[in-house]
This record gives C-alpha cells, structure tokens and sequence, in this order.
C-alpha cells in the first residue's frame, strides 16, 4: 500500500496537521502547558484549558514561525500526531517561514524527524499558501499571509517565488497596538517589489494584494493594509487552510474553508 502524505504546518498561534487521504486532522493551539518544574501535562487545546490553573505555565514553542523551544515542539508534535493516528515513518511535507534561514529551516525540520522518523520536504509557506488558494499559477500575484506572530509577504509567478520578505510583527502585535505594527508593515510590498524584475513590477502595477493566514479573517485587517500600501487587498476564499492545502496538493481532498 502507498504511503499517504502528511502535512504540518506549525503556525505561532495554531498548528495544523493534514493528511492526503484523510484531509484535516487537527487544528490545535500551539501550546504547550507544563509545571513549574518542567514536566509537560498537555498540548494543544487540552494545554489551553489549563492556562489559568496556579504552578502552571502555558506557553507557545514556536516564535515568529520558527522554533523558540524545541522540546516544547517535540511534545506537542508527539502528542497531535498520536491523537491525529498518523503512523510513524508516513512522508511528510513540512510548512517553513519563507525567508527562514537555513539554520532555522534544519531545526524545524529536526523536531519533524525525531518524532516522526521521515526527513521532511520543507515547502515555502507562501508557495504552499498560494498553491492552496489557487492563485500564482499563471501571472505575477503579490501574496501576503497573515499570521499571528509574523506576515509574509511574496510575489509569484509560474508557481515560483519571484522574491519575498517576513516581518515578525503579526496578528498578536497588531491587536496590541494596531499603530506601530501598522507602521512595521508599511514597507513590506516596497522592499519586496524593489526586487523583481521591472517587467514583473510594471504586470503587478493595479493588481491586488491576495491576503491569505488566519489573520486576514479578522475584521478590518484588509481595509488597514488596503490604506497603509494603497493597494487594492482582496481576502481569498479559503484563508483559514491554504497552507495545508497547498502542502499537499497534488494528492490531498479540499480541506473545509
């Protein structure tokens, strides 16, 4: 029997785990609630529901879209791949920042393989994000995912990445202080279009910016980006699961929007 594809997709705020066969399997927090003396006692929604209990703390493993706490990583993937019924040693294809280093790229894919046993393909989150939403297949698209600790923000052509950049001031920064992380994400689209090519900027010119992330379902996060780059921004369909559609589109069933 073939072996089905699995897809992971660790987010700052939400981790979701899809399966080619299966579809979306979960849709967790990524937390990780433990004592104070280290020992973990739940992850995921389970990890939330202890988040007010005394000698408990309750944090996140992953910052910015990479890991801040690798063992916090290893328990929570244990534990959601155990609860999700995915068998060790399953192919998987594994979201990462954009703009990750190389060095940030091994990391997330080292707490990958050691709970799952197989050496991930790594895919950009915007080219699965993109792929998932149906868009950049054909002309230049200016793609932006919202996120809750950074966004993205990418220009693709031909199913490529023509060029991108992140800042990692997202959702969470934004409800806190809507001014400065508007401010921090004035630049994005000019210091991404400075580096296309002049043919690919004059096609973009009067085109939209396709918001995807589950940032870009709260209210009035479009209409502020809209003003601050004075561009039109158009929210796609789907949002919530592009990048775990787009992880595995060649053989996964459509994922609920």
């Amino acid at each position: 029997m073939a072996a089905t594809m699995t897809g992971i997709d660790f987010g700052s705020a939400w981790t979701v785990v899809s399966d080619a066969e299966r579809g979306l399997l979960l849709d967790e927090p990524t937390l990780v609630a433990r004592t104070r003396g280290g020992g973990v006692l739940a992850t995921g929604r389970r990890a939330l529901a202890l988040a007010n209990r005394p000698m408990v703390e309750v944090r996140s493993p992953i910052r910015a879209g990479l890991v801040d706490d690798p063992t916090g990583c290893v328990h929570l993937l244990e534990d959601l791949l155990v609860r999700a019924g995915t068998a060790r040693g399953m192919p998987v294809r594994l979201a990462v920042p954009t703009d990750a280093s190389p060095y940030d790229v091994a990391v997330l894919a080292g707490v990958v393989y050691s709970v799952t046993g197989a050496q991930p393909v790594t895919v950009p989150s915007l080219i699965a994000g993109a792929s998932g939403a149906g868009i950049g297949a054909e002309g230049p698209e200016m793609v932006c995912d919202v996120g809750a600790g950074l966004i993205e923000f990418g220009v693709i052509e031909d199913g490529a990445l023509v060029a991108a950049t992140s800042t990692p001031v997202g959702l969470v920064e934004f409800e806190r202080d809507p001014g400065r992380a508007l401010h921090d994400w004035m630049s994005v689209p000019d210091r991404v279009l400075a580096a296309v090519p002049s043919r690919t900027r004059s096609a973009l010119a009067g085109r939209p910016v396709r918001l995807i992330g589950g940032g870009a379902l709260v209210a009035g996060v479009g209409d502020q980006l809209s003003s601050i780059w004075r561009r039109r921004v158009d929210r796609l369909k789907r949002v919530r699961y592009s990048v775990a559609t787009g992880l595995l589109s060649m053989f996964a069933a459509p994922l609920p929007a």
